[in-house]
This record gives C-alpha cells, structure tokens and sequence, in this order.
C-alpha cells in the first residue's frame, strides 16, 4: 500500500523542527508546538518514470489552529528509484525549505530586533555544478532584493508573507529560467530583481531554489 503524502509530510517536518531545537510532538497529521497545532495537506501533482528513476512532484498546504496560510503553501519535485523513495525525498526536500525557516520563526533567541518585520530563511537548495565559494560570495546581492520586497510587503494589511526563489543557471551566468513567487503566486516583480543578480556560472548549469518568511511585527 502506498503511503501516505500528507503522513510522510508531517513526519518530515516534525523531524526538521526537532532538529532545529523546537519541541514538537507529532500526533498522525497534525504537528503540536505549544498550543500551536500545524496541520498539513499534501498532494502528490505529477509522477512518472524518467531515466530510469520515479520523479514525483508533490504540493504541500499547512493550516495553524485551522487557519490555512497561503504563504506557507509550496511545491517541490524529488526523485528516487522508487515512489516511496521519491515521495520520502520530496517531502525532505519541502521540510528543509518551510520547514526550516518555520522553526526560525518559533524560536524567539534567534529574532533579531530593530526591524518593522522578522524575516527568516530556509535551506539553501543547489541542484547541479556550480562554485559553492562564488555562490556564497555572490550571496548579499540576494539578500538585499529579499529585504527589500519583506519591507515592502510589510505595509500590507496581512502579517505573514512568503518569498520563494527558484533560478536555472547557465553556464554564462545568465538566467534560463525562474519562478519567483509571493504568497504562493508568481511575482513578475520579484522574478525582474533575481534577473539581474550576478549569478555564479554554471558547470554547466544548476538550479538555486529557496524559501524566505517574513512576518510583520505587532
């Protein structure tokens, strides 16, 4: 029998924030931290054999104390050499981005005062060949577009917000493609700024992908 997405979700994400010094108990679907309950809904939205190896992609949607968070809604593809690897590996892959700047969020030490927002980041995901030194020297350009668009969005009227950028890399540098979003939507905006970033070359290419939440103080 298949397992379930929505299960080995939650198991990811009660594994991340465990590890990232939150105390969570997992309890089927539903994580607790304090008296925060974190549901989850997760789909698998496209599957199929290429190569030789099962390539899944699943989406995954998270409620707290039954309120649905558009921000923290986001999808991610993996691969294994069968379903349930890929779909262990595509959950991994989502918890190491959400999960992980979820946990930022719920450690109170870590926030860093003097801002109108608190931001924080999730892993950093690198897929393909690419100067791991240049990358992180070439990371404070980034930095400044994700600061820049938190502010912006914390003149609206919502406190939470999501940034998510994904870029495939040539081996020029150049862009071959993004997808940039906000809130869960494609952002033109957002895709513009990462456009002009001096992105390392690639060997011959790679994919940059990460999450960033932001939250408007009270």
């Amino acid at each position: 029998m298949d397992a379930d997405p929505t299960t080995v979700a939650a198991q990811a994400l009660h594994r991340t924030l465990t590890q990232e010094g939150v105390f969570a108990e997992l309890r089927g679907v539903r994580v607790l931290v304090g008296r925060a309950v974190i549901e989850l809904n997760a789909v698998v939205e496209q599957e199929g054999a290429q190569d030789g190896r099962y390539l899944l992609g699943l989406f995954v949607q998270m409620a707290i104390n039954g309120r649905i968070l558009p921000p923290l809604r986001m999808g991610t593809v993996a691969g294994g050499k069968t379903r349930a690897e890929a779909l262990a590996e595509a959950a991994i892959d989502w918890s190491a981005y959400v999960g992980m700047a979820l946990a930022r969020f719920l450690r109170p030490e870590l926030d860093e005062p003097g801002k109108p927002y608190r931001l924080a980041a999730g892993a950093q995901g690198v897929r393909g060949g690419v100067d791991g030194v240049l990358l992180e020297q070439r990371r404070a350009p980034l930095a400044d577009v994700v600061e820049r668009f938190a502010a912006e969005l914390t003149d609206s009227s919502t406190s939470l917000h999501s940034l998510v950028v994904m870029v495939y890399v040539g081996p020029d540098g150049q862009l071959e493609n993004q997808e940039c979003r906000c809130d869960g939507e494609l952002s033109p905006r957002l895709a513009e700024a990462v456009q002009t970033l001096p992105w390392p070359p690639g060997n011959p290419r790679y994919i940059f992908k990460r999450f960033y939440l932001i939250q408007k103080r009270r």
